[in-house]
């Protein structure tokens, strides 16, 4: 079979399916979700956002044969990276609180240790006027 012959058969292949009508149910759908998600805040990433986003590429995946495993190679690399950045941002909250906690307690020693030299020095006062 010659070359010409195989791009005639995968183009005759591809006219067999027609995959408007199957986008157009993808397209619909994502938007019915996306409505039904409260708006978010701008420069803040809304994970409910990117769930629907994610399930709308694996629809997609699906009604692609030839391009599907491509995209969902493409799209289980873009998966990873966005679980890592989640993992990180739970990380990150979880050392900012730590790095309170000890900063105040910290500030509560330094309190104490001034509060104490005062007093010291109070004590020192009371006791010259003895």
């Amino acid at each position: 079979m010659s070359k010409t012959d195989k791009l005639k058969e995968i183009m005759d292949s591809l006219k067999e399916v027609n995959f408007q009508p199957k986008m157009y149910v993808v397209k619909l759908t994502l938007q019915k979700e996306l409505v039904a998600i409260p708006p978010s805040v701008p420069g803040i990433p809304n994970m409910k956002r990117l769930a629907v986003y994610s399930n709308c590429f694996s629809k997609i995946i699906e009604n692609f044969r030839i391009y599907g495993p491509l995209l969902s190679e493409i799209k289980s690399e873009y998966d990873a990276v966005i679980s890592n950045f989640h993992s990180d941002q739970h990380e990150l909250e979880f050392l900012r609180m730590k790095v309170q906690k000890l900063l105040s307690q910290n500030e509560n020693r330094l309190l104490l240790k001034y509060e104490r030299s005062k007093g010291q020095e109070l004590e020192n006062i009371v006791e010259k006027l003895k």
